[in-house]
């Protein structure tokens, strides 16, 4: 009688811990994204990435690092639906990079070389990324609409 209690009981128990999984599954999934507005985020370009996070001052702030080494941090004010904030940095190799963070309403970012040349720059969660080829040097950024 008692081996049959103890399997009633784990039996009942891990019903319980189902059930109440289950649960917490369906609530997570009809939250939506968890992500505030005002949070840090991380956009990877290869060994490459992209920070931004909120400034103490209520503006925003992106650092750029590539294989850990930090090459920039930039603070704007704010970067609107239709902007980019954008900084040029020189890694330890000496090659030029470009990279900032752009507003919600921009597709696309192009960056514009000297002699001659433009390319397109990758956009990854709400960043961008590029690496200047050699001998060129960065006369704009823009972004397309």
């Amino acid at each position: 009688m008692r081996r049959i209690g103890r399997r009633v009981l784990a039996l009942a128990a891990f019903g319980a811990a189902a059930a109440a999984a289950a649960y917490a599954v369906m609530a997570a999934v009809d939250q939506g994204p968890s992500r505030p507005e005002g949070a840090t985020t991380i956009a990877l370009f290869g060994p490459a990435r992209v920070v931004r996070a909120p400034a103490a001052d209520g503006g925003v702030c992106f650092t750029v690092s590539r294989a850990g080494v930090q090459l920039r941090r930039t603070c704007v004010e704010d970067v609107a639906a239709d902007e980019i904030a954008y900084a040029v940095a020189r890694r330890r190799s000496g090659q030029l990079v470009v990279a900032g963070i752009v507003g919600e309403d921009v597709p696309a970012v192009t960056v514009w070389l000297r002699p001659r040349g433009t390319f397109p720059a990758s956009i990854v969660d709400g960043a961008f990324y590029a690496a200047v080829p050699a001998g060129k040097t960065v006369t704009a950024v823009r972004s397309r609409r």
